[in-house]
């Protein structure tokens, strides 16, 4: 996956800092990734970036954006802000999802 498939110049505010910070951001994360799951988790986050501005949820990916780049983790990042909207079939899936890499993160730190 490549930088620009990626929504990062959006938000209620449109913050050039912000949006600076979320770019970098990604460019460490993303851009080394081999493996092909930690691939697809991001792809996941980012039409779940998608789906938040196309219904309008603006500052809660400028919330996204904050606490990405704050390094805190991804799943537990979506999971705060899909819990507290109102979620069209799409995202109730994407948050299926991401639930589910969690639970993948819970077993593999236990080696299962």
């Amino acid at each position: 996956m490549r930088l620009n498939e990626f929504t990062i110049d959006h938000g209620s505010n449109d913050n050039k800092h912000l949006n600076s910070a979320y770019t970098r951001f990604l460019i460490n994360e993303v851009n080394p990734l081999m493996d092909e799951s930690k691939i697809e988790r991001w792809e996941v986050y980012n039409m779940i970036a998608d789906e938040l501005i196309k219904y309008g949820y603006l500052t809660e990916f400028d919330e996204l954006k904050y606490r990405l780049t704050a390094y805190e983790n991804p799943n537990r990042v979506l999971l705060d802000i899909l819990k507290d909207i109102e979620r069209p079939m799409v995202m109730t899936t994407l948050y299926r999802m991401v639930e589910q890499y969690i639970d993948e993160d819970f077993f593999a730190d236990f080696g299962f």
